[in-house]
């Protein structure tokens, strides 16, 4: 408040894309999605795999539609981030899987999806491979979708949220940064992500500053603050 001004801070993370911003800062908590857990009778199996064919269905169209559009925007080297997303989308490992764990457990599907994807998430997580880290982010961004398809909820995209503003968030999913308006956005600061994560590729692809591996930024900046990137 105008009485109270708050200290100035700085924060110190890694230089992910060139460029200087000011502006007012917009902090973005992903929301946490609640994954339903009930149990099936064996013989609704079958349509719970139809469902679960059905979602996957949607959300490679939602995908394929962004990386169109992305190729368009951007060129083919970024939209290849979305192909990787696709490739974990169609991982005919991890869908077998899911459906093992449905006729072993008779919970529904997404419940099984989710087991299985943070199964996925907690291996490639503890590998010393960048490469293997970076499949994190496509795991859990495909992941997100196809449980938001699957549950039924609409995500908030941070497109209709963007209003010249600088995104303080824990991190920025290849999916989120595709949903950004370039025109409204002014920068972003990021607690987790390092020099190559997709992020950063988008950020840099997007022509707008950005600032990764701050850790506790979302916790020390409240929406409205006026920030320098």
């Amino acid at each position: 408040s105008k009485d109270h001004p708050r200290e100035e801070i700085i924060l110190q993370g890694i230089a992910a894309s060139p460029g200087v911003s000011h502006g007012s800062a917009l902090v973005y908590l992903q929301k946490k999605l609640d994954v339903p857990c009930y149990d099936l009778k064996e013989e609704a199996l079958n349509s719970e795999i139809e469902r679960f064919d059905q979602a996957i269905l949607e959300t490679r169209k939602e995908i394929t539609l962004i990386r169109n559009e992305i190729a368009g925007s951007l060129g083919e080297g970024e939209a290849r981030i979305f192909d990787a997303h696709l490739m974990v989308l169609e991982d005919a490992a991890l869908i077998d899987e899911v459906i093992a764990e449905l006729r072993n457990t008779l919970k529904n599907i997404e419940h099984c999806y989710n087991i299985i994807a943070q199964r996925y998430i907690s291996f490639f997580s503890s590998m010393e491979d960048e490469y293997l880290k970076e499949r994190v982010t496509d795991i859990h961004d495909v992941s997100r979708r196809l449980l938001h398809n699957l549950v039924g909820m609409q995500s908030r995209s941070l497109g209709q949220l963007a209003e010249n503003c600088i995104i303080i968030a824990e991190d920025i999913t290849p999916s989120e940064a595709a949903d950004l308006d370039r025109t409204k956005l002014l920068g972003f600061a990021t607690n987790s992500g390092g020099k190559t994560s997709h992020s950063v590729i988008m950020a840099r692809s997007l022509r707008i500053p950005a600032v990764v591996g701050l850790h506790d930024a979302t916790q020390r900046i409240r929406s409205g603050d006026q920030i320098l990137v």
